[in-house]
C-alpha cells in the first residue's frame, strides 16, 4: 500500500558519510545511512542529505554540508554505528524501569467550550463531547473541526499527558491517561457521563477509556486507531526507532513538506506547539501505548456504542474493517468505516465532515454519504 503512512515514513534512501583523519574535509557517500557517534551524543555524530520518497512526488533534503560535518565530527578515525542498529539495540534493552505505576486523581490541561446560554433559559440537551489528540498534537488540533459543533455542544479539549498544558504530567501512559480522563469526566462533567472523540494515539486511548470506564462512555468515535498488526506492528514495537525517526523528520523537513507529507494545509501555530512536545521519552512512551490496544483488549469493551473510522489515503482499512467486526461481536451498534479521499489527520484536512460524522454518531443519525461502511 503506497499511501501507508508508515511505509511512507521508512522508504527513504539513506546515505553513509565518513572521513579520514588525514583529510576531514573528503566525504563519502554509500548506500546506508550512519552516523558516528551513538545516538544520544548531543553533539557528535552527523548526516549531511536525506531523500524521502513521498508519493506522488519525491522531496529531497540535504546536500554535502561539509562545514557542519567538520564541526560535529573530530577529526580521529571512527567506528560507524548505524542508527537504526543503535535504535533497535537499545530498543531491546527496555525494560519495567521505562513503566510507572498509576496515578490517582490527575489534574489535566483541557479548553472547554460550551454554547451560549438558550434565549429562553433553555439547557442543551446534548451531553458534552471530550476530544483526544494525537501523538506530540494537543487541543488546538481540532480548533478547525469545534466551530461546526460548538453552538450545540459543550466540547472538553483535552491536553493529555505529556503534552502542552499535561506537559509536566509524566510518564505518559496509558494509566495515566485513562485515570486523568475518569476524573475529568466524573468530576467536571454533569452526570458523569460523555461522548468521547479520539484520533490517532488520542484513539487508542479513547479505545482503552472505554474498556477500563465503560460506565463514563456514552458513544465513542475514533479514528486512524486500529490495532496494529503486520510490518505496522513490527515498527511501532520499536518505539525508539519510531521516535528517533519522528525526531529527526521534525528538524530536517520545512514548514511545506512537513504539512504536505501529511496531507494538509499549514498549521503553523500547532507545528510550534508540536515542537515544543517533541522529546524522545514522549514519542518512545507514545508508540509504546500504541502497541499496548490490541485486537484482544478492544474484544473486552462492553456497553460502549463505538464507531472506528479509516482515513482512506493513510490508515488501514482492512485493520479497521477487522477492528470493526471484533467490536460488532460484543455490541450490534458498533460500526466501522472508511472516507476514502482522508489522510490520518482529517480533522485538520476535512473539519467540516469530520464534525458532520461526530455529530451524527453523537445522535444516533445516519452518517453523511463519504463515510463508507465496513462490512
Amino acid at each position: 500500500d503506497a499511501s501507508d503512512p508508515i511505509r511512507e515514513r521508512f522508504t527513504a534512501t539513506l546515505f553513509t558519510f565518513s572521513s579520514s583523519s588525514a583529510n576531514p574535509s573528503a566525504t563519502s557517500v554509500s548506500g546506508s545511512w550512519r552516523v558516528d557517534h551513538p545516538v544520544d551524543h548531543p553533539k557528535k555524530g552527523g548526516w549531511s542529505g536525506v531523500a524521502w520518497s513521498t508519493p506522488p512526488h519525491r522531496v529531497f533534503l540535504g546536500g554535502m554540508v561539509r562545514n557542519t560535518l567538520r564541526a560535529w565530527l573530530p577529526p580521529e578515525p571512527r567506528l560507524h554505528h548505524t542508527l537504526f542498529h543503535q535504535l533497535l539495540l537499545r530498543n531491546n534493552t527496555m525494560s519495567s524501569q521505562d513503566s510507572s505505576p498509576k496515578e490517582a486523581n490527575l489534574e489535566i490541561s483541557y479548553t472547554r467550550l460550551s454554547p451560549l446560554p438558550d434565549p429562553n433559559g433553555k439547557d442543551s440537551s446534548h451531553a458534552p463531547i471530550v476530544f483526544l489528540h494525537g501523538l506530540s498534537s494537543c487541543h488546538m488540533e481540532f480548533s478547525h473541526t469545534t466551530p461546526f459543533l460548538s453552538k450545540d455542544y459543550d466540547l472538553i479539549l483535552v491536553d493529555l499527558p505529556g503534552h502542552s498544558g499535561s506537559r509536566d504530567i509524566l510518564p505518559f501512559s496509558l494509566d495515566n491517561a485513562t485515570n486523568a480522563l475518569s476524573h475529568l469526566v466524573s468530576t467536571k462533567v454533569a452526570g458523569g457521563r460523555a461522548h468521547v472523540v479520539g484520533l490517532s494515539l488520542g484513539g487508542f486511548v479513547a479505545l482503552e477509556f472505554a474498556r477500563r470506564y465503560p460506565e463514563l462512555v456514552l458513544s465513542l468515535f475514533c479514528t486512524g486507531c486500529a490495532p496494529f498488526s503486520g510490518y505496522r506492528k513490527w515498527f511501532i514495537s520499536r518505539p525508539r526507532l519510531m521516535g528517533g525517526i519522528e525526531i529527526l523528520s521534525g528538524k530536517l523537513t520545512t514548514e511545506w513538506m512537513f504539512w504536505s507529507y501529511i496531507g494538509v494545509e499549514p498549521f503553523p501555530r500547532l507545528r510550534e506547539e508540536m515542537r515544543r512536545n517533541h522529546s524522545m521519552e514522549l514519542l518512545r512512551s507514545g508508540y509504546s501505548a500504541c502497541t499496548e490496544v490490541t485486537i484482544e483488549s478492544v474484544a473486552e469493551i462492553r456497553d460502549v456504542r463505538i464507531v472506528i473510522v479509516a482515513g482512506g489515503k493513510k490508515d488501514s482499512v482492512e485493520q479497521t474493517r477487522e477492528t470493526g467486526k471484533v467490536l460488532a461481536n460484543t455490541n450490534p451498534e458498533c460500526k466501522a468505516f472508511v472516507v476514502r479521499n482522508a489522510v490520518h489527520l482529517w480533522d485538520l484536512q476535512l473539519p467540516e465532515l469530520f464534525a458532520q460524522g461526530v455529530r451524527a454518531w453523537v445522535e444516533g443519525s445516519e452518517m453523511p454519504k463519504e463515510f463508507e461502511l465496513l462490512k
